[in-house]
C-alpha cells in the first residue's frame, strides 16, 4: 500500500489473442522504450481486469458479483462462506489469509499502477500519437473502472498524487479524498479518454474484445451517477450509450450468456475467457454445479441461489430457467427442494469444449438492459411514473414472458417495481448490493437473511485493520466498525 510503483509482468494475455512477453521487475531505466513495451504494459493493466477466474474484480471466484449478491439476498455459499453471508466480517477478519483475493482493499495500489502507465507513456515521444492517445485513453478508463469499483464497496479510497506516483524514494500516506473530489477524478478520467476511445463497432471482435471503448466509458459514468442519485446525469450518459446506435437487446434472455452467442450486442463489457490458456478459463460451472449434476467437467458445488430469492419470481418468468430447481443426478437420484440447499446458480449454458474446471464463456459485466432500467429509474425519480418511464422499463419485458408494467402505479410503486426487476434481470451479475444500498434497503433486506448480525450503520464494507495501522491514523475506518 505504500506509494511505490513497481510493475511486474509475467505471461500476459491481451484480449483473446495470446501475446506472451516475459518481464520481471522492470526498472525505469529500461522500460517504455518503444511501442512493444507500451503494448506489454497495457496488457498488464488488462490482467488486473481479466486475471485468474476472471480477476479479483470481474471474476467468478471472488469477483464483484459474489460480493454483491452474497452480501444481499441472492447467493449462498458452502465451504466456509457462512461468516460472509451472516455479515460477521470485521476490520480484523475481512482480509482472510485463506481467501486473499477477498482483500480487495489491497488492490488500491492498482489505481496507482494505471496512473503510472499514463504518466510514463505521456513522456514517451517515439511512438505514433494515435497509438499513444489510444493506449492512454484505455488506461484512463481502466483506472476509472477501478475507482468506481472501490467506491461501491468502500467509499472513497486514497489516491496517490502525481508527484509521488513515479518517485519510488518517497513514502507518503495520503488520506481518502472527499466524495466530490473522488467523483471529479473519475469524471475527468473518462472525459479525457472519450475523444480517443474506439466506438465498439470499430473494434476487432477477435483481437480487441474486452478492451475499453466509448460504450464502457459511458457505462461507468451512468453507474457512478446511479450511486449518487444524480438522475439528470444518469439520463445523459444512458442516452449517450443509446446514441452509439450499436447495442441491442437479445430476444432470448439466456442467449446473452450462451457459448454459441458470444460477443452479442447486448453485452457492453465482457471479460474474455479462453480455457486453453493457463488460468484464463471461466470457472463458474466448476464452482457452482453440485458434484452430481449431469454435466461434464469438474464440479465443486460451492455456490447456490437462495430459495427465498427464487420465491420472489413470477413462475411464468422465463429468466427462472437459468436457475434449475431440480435435476436427476448422475447417481440416479431426484434432486429438488427436499434435498437441495438452494437452486443451482447456472445462467451460463454448457460449453462442449469445457476441460476440467474451465470453459470459454465470456464473463458478462455490463449489459444494455441495465441502460434501459436505469433510464426508467431516473425518469421516475425526475418526473414520476411517466409513459416514458414505463416504456424504458418495458424494453426488457418481451423476452421474460411477463406482461408489461401496468399504468396507474405511484412513484413509490414504480420504484419498487424497478428494484425487483433489476434483481430478476441481473441475478449473479453483481448488481444487487448497490441496488439495495441506493434504495435505502440494504440493511432491511440483508439483516433478514438467516443468522445475519448486520447492524444498520454497516452499509460499506470494513477497511482491513492492517491498512488502518499502516496508514498511521491517516486512513479513516468506515462507519460501524
Amino acid at each position: 500500500m505504500k506509494n511505490i510503483y513497481l510493475l511486474v509482468l509475467s505471461l500476459f494475455c491481451f484480449s483473446c489473442t495470446l501475446e506472451m512477453e516475459e518481464y520481471s521487475k522492470l526498472e525505469e531505466s529500461n522500460f517504455f522504450k518503444n511501442e512493444n513495451d507500451c503494448k506489454a504494459a497495457l496488457a498488464s493493466l488488462y490482467e488486473i481486469m481479466q486475471g485468474p477466474h476472471g480477476g479479483w474484480i470481474n471474476g467468478n471466484q471472488l469477483g464483484a458479483f459474489l460480493i454483491s449478491d452474497m452480501a444481499a439476498d441472492i447467493l449462498g455459499g458452502n465451504n466456509g462462506w457462512d461468516w460472509f453471508m451472516e455479515h460477521r466480517y470485521t476490520p480484523d477478519n475481512f482480509a482472510r489469509p485463506e481467501m486473499d483475493l477477498l482483500d480487495k482493499f489491497s488492490k488500491v495500489k492498482e489505481v496507482t499502477t494505471c496512473r503510472a502507465f499514463v504518466l510514463r507513456l505521456q513522456a514517451l515521444d517515439n511512438i505514433s500519437e494515435d497509438v499513444k492517445n489510444l493506449y492512454i485513453a484505455e488506461a484512463r478508463v481502466i483506472r476509472a473502472y477501478l475507482l468506481h469499483h472501490f467506491y461501491i464497496y468502500f467509499g472513497t479510497v486514497p489516491i496517490v498524487p502525481d508527484e509521488l506516483v513515479l518517485n519510488p524514494n518517497i513514502v507518503e500516506y495520503t488520506p481518502r479524498p472527499s466524495k466530490e473530489e473522488y467523483i471529479k477524478i473519475i469524471q475527468e478520467e473518462i472525459n479525457q479518454a472519450l475523444p480517443y476511445l474506439k466506438h465498439p463497432k470499430d473494434q476487432s471482435p477477435e483481437e480487441e474484445y474486452g478492451r475499453m471503448n466509448k460504450g464502457i466509458a459511458y457505462m461507468i459514468l451512468m453507474q457512478l451517477y446511479m450511486i449518487e442519485k444524480d438522475w439528470e446525469k444518469v439520463s445523459k450518459y444512458g442516452q449517450e450509450i443509446i446514441d452509439l446506435n450499436y447495442y441491442e437487446l437479445q430476444d432470448d434472455y439466456l442467449s446473452i450468456f450462451s457459448i454459441n452467442n458470444q460477443r452479442n450486442k447486448e453485452v457492453i463489457y465482457g471479460v474474455p475467457r479462453k480455457q486453453s490458456i493457463p488460468n484464463n478459463g471461466n470457472t463458474w460451472h466448476a464452482i457452482s454445479l453440485p458434484s452430481s449434476y449431469p454435466w461434464k467437467g469438474t464440479k465443486w458445488g460451492v455456490y447456490y441461489v437462495r430459495w427465498s430469492f427464487i420465491d420472489t419470481f413470477d413462475p411464468a418468468d422465463s429468466r427462472l430457467s437459468g436457475l434449475p430447481q431440480s435435476y436427476i443426478g448422475t447417481d440416479g437420484k431426484q434432486y429438488n427442494r427436499s434435498n437441495m440447499i438452494g437452486a443451482i446458480a447456472m445462467k451460463y449454458d454448457e460449453d462442449p469444449a469445457m476441460v476440467g474446471h474451465n470453459s470459454n464463456h465470456i464473463i458478462v459485466r455490463q449489459r444494455y438492459a441495465d441502460v434501459w432500467l436505469s433510464m426508467a429509474e431516473a425518469e421516475n425519480e425526475l418526473n414520476g411514473p411517466t409513459n416514458k418511464a414505463r416504456a424504458y422499463f418495458n424494453k426488457v419485458r418481451p423476452r421474460t414472458g411477463l406482461a408489461n408494467l401496468p399504468n396507474g402505479l405511484s412513484q413509490q410503486e414504480f420504484r419498487d417495481a424497478v428494484l425487483m426487476e433489476r434483481a430478476h434481470e441481473f441475478y449473479l451479475e453483481g448488481h444487487r448490493y448497490q441496488d439495495l444500498v441506493r434504495h435505502g434497503k440494504f440493511y432491511e433486506v440483508a439483516s433478514k437473511m438467516p443468522n445475519s448480525v448486520l447492524r444498520p450503520e454497516q452499509i460499506l464494507f470494513p477497511i482491513p485493520t492492517q491498512y488502518i495501522i499502516e496508514y498511521k491514523g491517516i486512513l479513516k475506518q468506515n462507519p460501524g466498525y
